[in-house]
C-alpha cells in the first residue's frame, strides 16, 4: 500500500482526503468475487483467506455515500495491518 489521495472525487467541491491506496490499479474483472479471472482464480470472498473480519456492504447502487463510507476506512492514519476488507454486494 501506498498513502496519497483517491484518483477519483465523487463531487465536484468535495475535499479529498489522504488515504491508504494499492501501488497499482486492479483490473475490474479481479473485483468480482461472484466468479474467477485470468488473473486469479478465487471464486468466493473465503477463497481469499482475509486476515482482518471483512465489512460486508449492501446497495442497490455504488454512489458517493458509499464513497464516503470506504475512504474513512483507508485513512492514512490507521494502521496497514488493521484495514478490513471491504466486500460490496451491489444491485446495479
Amino acid at each position: 500500500y501506498a498513502k496519497g489521495y483517491p484518483p477519483y472525487s465523487p463531487y465536484i467541491g468535495s475535499s479529498p482526503t489522504f488515504c491508504h491506496l494499492l501501488h497499482e490499479k486492479v483490473p475490474f474483472c479481479c473485483l468480482r468475487l461472484d466468479k474467477s479471472c485470468q488473473h486469479n482464480y478465487y471464486e468466493d470472498a473465503k477463497a481469499y483467506g482475509f486476515k482482518n473480519k471483512l465489512i460486508i456492504v449492501a446497495a442497490e447502487t455504488a454512489g458517493n455515500g458509499l464513497y464516503n463510507f470506504i475512504v474513512p476506512l483507508r485513512a492514512y492514519y490507521r494502521p496497514k495491518k488493521e484495514l478490513n476488507p471491504v466486500i460490496l454486494l451491489l444491485d446495479n
